[in-house]
């Protein structure tokens, strides 16, 4: 996902695409893109082009469902012969076809989309983005966040070993976080959570509020009993640095 990459969103660099790119034509590894995310780049200036505008051997798949509505399933995938055979047999052979509904549904919506409906609509995903941001550096200050360049989520550090505890706590406190255990298995990104921001900006303040009691009932609890190492919480000195930084 080099434009808006889940959960991170950030967005690779030309030097790195044209790298990749490279390693495509070369017939080194097979490149699958995921441009779900591509079409919500939310900083100034145009999303930098796929990877598969720089190479033929790239397939590239995406979808509707985050640009325009989850609901719809519908996506599509790009590539040579003979693997777009194979795929379509596999395909027929699971479901035979998408819903003509959905189809019929998504190729109206995407008739309509336009330079200033995107431009509108990534205007509102950045001020719904960096709202949630400031909303966490006054209530949750011991959480540290780096604003995406594309996307939906923020990738928020925590000062803990392992958010999975957490992430159980919010739920039962009426939000629902993806820990950094279902992006990661490595653990080295076990004390992140994904938190989108696509909700209007009041629902997004609630959350918070929600969250930051979520918080203090984590944290009293892990003061109060004994926690395993994966729970302890993490003083500012010891936190480890941002390993999931892309070039």
């Amino acid at each position: 996902m080099p434009t808006g990459h889940n959960p991170t969103g950030t967005v690779m660099t030309a030097l790195r695409r044209q790298s990749i790119a490279a390693i495509a034509d070369a017939g080194r590894a097979t490149i699958i893109e995921d441009l779900t995310l591509a079409d919500l780049t939310l900083d100034t200036g145009p999303p930098p082009p796929p990877l598969a505008a720089l190479s033929a051997h790239v397939v590239a798949v995406g979808s509707v469902s985050k640009l325009l509505w989850g609901g719809l399933r519908v996506g599509w995938i790009r590539a040579d012969e003979p693997l777009r055979t194979a795929v379509l047999a596999h395909k027929a052979a699971l479901n035979l076809a998408t819903a003509a509904v959905s189809q019929t549904l998504t190729a109206q919506l995407l008739a309509a989309v336009g330079p200033g409906w995107l431009t509108a609509h990534r205007s509102a995903l950045a001020q719904r983005r960096d709202h949630l941001a400031g909303l966490l550096i006054t209530h949750l200050p011991a959480w540290r966040a780096q604003p995406p360049s594309a996307g939906l989520s923020l990738w928020v550090e925590l000062p803990l070993d392992s958010a999975d505890a957490f992430a159980h706590v919010a739920a039962r406190h009426g939000v629902t976080i993806a820990a950094g255990s279902t992006a990661c298995i490595d653990r080295r990104h076990h004390h992140y959570i994904r938190l989108s921001f696509a909700e209007q900006l009041d629902t997004l303040e609630l959350a918070v509020q929600r969250l930051a009691a979520a918080w203090e009932t984590h944290t009293q609890n892990l003061a109060a009993s004994p926690a395993p190492p994966s729970h302890r919480v993490i003083s500012q000195q010891t936190r480890p640095r941002n390993p999931h930084r892309q070039t």
